[in-house]
């Protein structure tokens, strides 16, 4: 017995460009992950449809899978004739035979195939050992999991040795079936992948309007928050302050009794003083109140009532209307009017 180690297949586009055969990576990496739960495949001598009565002269042991190279290689177990033939040159090629599992799918090794002329010492061997096997006394030995001749529907993958056709080429596909009427056209891979880039992408475009949303949101709730911790007492709801009614009503609100206290305390404070007025008229608050006690009768008001009041309760220092600068006549009011008054100053 002899083992050698022998490339077994390629991936690649095989055959002719009307009838292309296609090996793929991953078809190759399959066939090197199910073999150890196959352990064993025959090798098959001139061919792929030998007859399975006709003695196995080895099988196939190991197979990888070489990412660098991208070669599937086997080691293949020997007779001494076979591998006296392989050493002489009598079987330059090899081919493998694969199908798919019922199990899972997957791709499986069926069988390796030495592809060449078969001496006369295999031929002579084959003979005798038939002959032996056709001896009623003899048993023939019990086959391996995998029978040889169990072709079937097995996909043969050609030897590296031929020809590979349109890899510089991509552009060109082998020609589909035209579809029967009311049937759709199963997608390419590259059809497939681009609906699922499209796909992504839109994702990716609404998870990023999700996070604007959110951001956005939570500045605002942050803003409110703000306003709400600042004017406690304005009692509304966060909603209400966004509506620009319920603003409008408060900016008019605080107008009209900014300009009732400014009544108030006209001629009570020199103009230079006003703005301080204005001033504090912006910090008073329009809902909280302040509760005043008369004897027994309480009220509440806010603070811009209660400046306001304040003002109205303090006497003008100056009465309105004309000076009394004269003795006018007994009985007769003073004719001259303050701004009289002015001029003859």
């Amino acid at each position: 017995m002899k083992t050698r180690t022998r490339p077994l297949a390629k991936p690649g586009i095989y055959g002719s460009e009307d009838n292309p055969q296609v090996v793929t990576v991953s078809d190759l990496k399959e066939i090197a992950e199910t073999f150890p739960d196959i352990r064993r495949a025959p090798i098959s001598l001139n061919g792929h449809w030998p007859d399975p009565s006709r003695p196995r002269m080895g099988n196939v042991i190991a197979v990888t899978w070489d990412e660098a190279a991208q070669i599937l290689t086997g080691e293949a177990e020997e007779q001494d004739a076979l591998a006296k033939a392989v050493d002489e040159g009598w079987y330059p090629d090899v081919s493998i035979g694969s199908k798919r599992r019922a199990s899972d799918g997957k791709m499986y090794l069926h069988h390796l195939a030495y592809l060449g002329e078969e001496p006369p010492a295999i031929k002579d061997l084959i003979d005798q050992i038939m002959g032996t096997l056709a001896e009623p006394t003899e048993t023939p030995p019990a086959p391996d999991q995998i029978a040889a001749g169990d072709e079937g529907d097995a996909v043969i993958i050609p030897p590296i040795s031929s020809r590979i056709l349109n890899l510089a080429d991509k552009a060109k596909k082998p020609q589909q079936p035209h579809p029967k009427e009311g049937s759709r056209m199963p997608k390419t891979p590259e059809e497939l992948q681009q609906e699922l880039d499209t796909e992504k992408a839109k994702t990716l475009a609404l998870s990023d309007q999700v996070r604007e949303l959110t951001a956005s949101s939570t500045s605002h709730k942050e803003t409110m928050d703000a306003l709400a911790a600042k004017y406690p007492d304005e009692e509304l709801l966060l909603s209400d302050r966004a509506d620009p009614r319920v603003t409008g009503l408060q900016a008019q609100l605080r107008r009209g009794k900014a300009d009732a206290l400014r009544s108030a305390a006209a001629g009570k404070l020199p103009k230079g003083k006003l703005p301080l007025l204005d001033a504090l008229a912006g910090q008073l608050s329009l809902g909280e109140t302040i509760e005043l006690s008369d004897g027994d009768a309480k009220t509440k008001v806010d603070g811009f009532t209660l400046v306001t009041r304040i003002f109205e309760s303090i006497p003008s220092p100056v009465a309105p209307g004309r000076l009394d600068l004269g003795d006018p006549a007994e009985g007769e009011p003073s004719k001259v009017t303050p701004r009289d008054h002015l001029k003859n100053l």
